[in-house]
């Protein structure tokens, strides 16, 4: 119906409102966006992004409970393997923010892990940069990834510069 598309197409607005409200830092905003977008978008892979966001605002607020909750949802529910590897992205973040031990996460981002991708490698770097500097000998450097052409890590703007300069 009419109202049905109309509450569909105000959800994915939402959703993207949701994304740009995050990356600004509006914790509380993007969450109620973020909630409404999965409550309502008509869309599976849309439903899904919305619930990944939603477990990363959880991680990011230390609501480990309520993070599991929606990760028990979305893997339930089969997704994609995109989503599926956010989601085990998260639930290595969500165990490094609680234990402090970076081994899954190492694990995860070296050369040939499960998450050996440009976003999740400089994010994983920054976790270790930030709880464990001595254990960045275990990764190869950020210059000699890029030289060499493993990773397009270039691409990703401001914090592969940040990254970079850190080594």
């Amino acid at each position: 119906s009419f109202a049905d598309d109309r509450t569909a197409r105000r959800a994915r607005l939402t959703l993207g409102t949701g994304i740009r409200l995050l990356r600004l830092g509006h914790m509380q905003d993007a969450s109620r966006s973020f909630d409404y977008a999965r409550r309502f978008v008509d869309n599976v892979e849309e439903r899904t992004r919305a619930q990944a966001f939603l477990v990363r605002i959880h991680r990011l607020t230390c609501d480990y409970s309520a993070a599991q909750a929606v990760i028990d949802d979305i893997l339930n529910k089969n997704p994609s393997a995109t989503y599926r590897q956010e989601v085990e992205w998260e639930k290595i973040c969500i165990v490094t923010q609680q234990t402090r031990q970076t081994d899954a996460m190492l694990a995860a981002i070296d050369s040939g892990g499960t998450h050996f991708h440009p976003a999740y490698f400089l994010e994983g770097y920054a976790w270790v940069f930030a709880i464990a500097p001595k254990k960045l000998n275990d990764l190869p450097k950020i210059s000699y990834l890029v030289d060499k052409g493993r990773l397009e890590l270039a691409r990703t703007g401001p914090f592969y510069e940040c990254m970079r300069e850190s080594e």
